[in-house]
């Protein structure tokens, strides 16, 4: 499920992925990347309980690519928002678009 779109403009940037709260219980993460590719920092989750953990990617996801997925803890949780450090590839290509998504078992 499609989670939140972004468009990354700048060689350094940051995002926040607002999650509806649609009773959706995740269990892993994953970004399909558009138009430039994206070097992804760190990802940071807040859970519903208000638990929260950062993940450090260090990667590059190259356009038209859907990284691999990161797994949450507990098997299962409900996810009120990502926030996403992260920066486009510097080739000239212009704006990289960057989808979160989120898979359930």
């Amino acid at each position: 499920m499609n989670l939140g779109t972004r468009k990354v403009r700048a060689y350094g940037d940051a995002d926040r992925f607002v999650v509806a709260d649609n009773g959706g219980i995740y269990t892993r993460l994953r970004v399909a990347v558009s138009g430039n590719s994206v070097y992804i920092a760190t990802a940071t989750v807040l859970f519903r309980n208000g638990d929260a953990v950062t993940y450090q990617i260090d990667a590059l996801i190259e356009q038209g690519t859907v990284s691999g997925a990161v797994d949450l803890p507990g098997g299962g949780r409900a996810i009120v928002h990502v926030d996403m450090l992260y920066r486009r590839r510097r080739n000239g290509k212009g704006v990289a678009v960057v989808t979160l998504q989120g898979l359930t078992a």
